[in-house]
């Protein structure tokens, strides 16, 4: 199954909250070759960016160093990405670095892992697994 992350499970993930067990066995999962795993740059930047507010730079650049020897695949966004991204922006209501997720699940054809609601709203043009209790 191919997978696009959203920066909320894998801070969950990095923090050890609701789910992050769940996410875990993606990962080992996908070491396996049972998944593909994708995350765009810009949510990593978001995950890079709130690790910084709670920890600081060390803590952060550890966060990013953990994060890049996850088995995932992390996307630089072109700019057919920047573009459908900003399409799903105009036309839904949720956060541009959401857009970032949906797009590449498009792209891709690969569900959403996420646990956030606001992903309700984009049901209709992407796959969504919620990770619930």
């Amino acid at each position: 199954m191919r997978i696009v992350l959203d920066s909320c499970l894998l801070l969950a993930f990095l923090r050890k909250e609701k789910n992050w067990q769940k996410v875990k066995k993606y990962f080992l999962e996908a070491k396996k070759g049972k998944h593909d795993i994708f995350l765009c740059w810009i949510n990593l930047v978001e995950v890079y960016y709130k690790v910084y507010r709670e920890k600081g730079e060390i803590g952060a650049d550890k966060a990013l160093s953990f994060i890049k020897k996850l088995p995932l695949h992390l996307i630089i966004p072109d700019e057919r990405l920047y573009l459908e991204a900003g399409r799903i922006k105009g036309f839904y209501s949720i956060a541009l670095a959401d857009c970032f997720v949906v797009a590449l699940a498009c792209q891709f054809e690969a569900n959403i892992l996420t646990g956030d609601p606001e992903f309700k709203k984009v049901s209709e043009i992407a796959k969504v697994v919620w990770l619930r209790k």
